[in-house]
């Protein structure tokens, strides 16, 4: 098995980004820009709902989420990147319940009731 070293420059974040983006789709970039912004595990991003982010406070920008794996309490403070990206995921996708849904025709749908 191949060591595996850290990301640790800007420049490798932006090469990374920019792979994902152009390699992949943007999902992947989102996915990835979110998660260095928030620094939170992968399985706490894909849970995260257009619902809880309505909730957040304008003025503060802090989403308070339950961690999935140690069940505790967070507080996220939204900066500019991650509510750019939510705003122009929402527009491209409007009928998605979370915000990195997945692109596969699989996933069921949310119905109400």
């Amino acid at each position: 098995m191949e060591a595996v070293d850290a990301v640790k420059s800007k420049e490798q974040i932006n090469q990374i980004e920019t792979l994902l983006a152009t390699h992949n789709d943007q999902y992947y970039a989102d996915l990835w820009k979110v998660g260095l912004n928030l620094s939170l595990r992968i399985s706490d991003l894909i849970s995260l709902t257009y619902e809880q982010l309505d909730k957040v406070d304008p003025d503060s920008r802090v989403l308070v989420i339950t961690e999935g794996k140690t069940k505790k309490k967070r507080e996220l403070v939204l900066n500019k990147v991650v509510l750019d990206i939510v705003k122009r995921r929402r527009e491209q996708h409007p009928a998605d319940t979370y915000l990195f849904q997945s692109p596969s025709p699989r996933v069921p749908l949310k119905t109400s009731g």
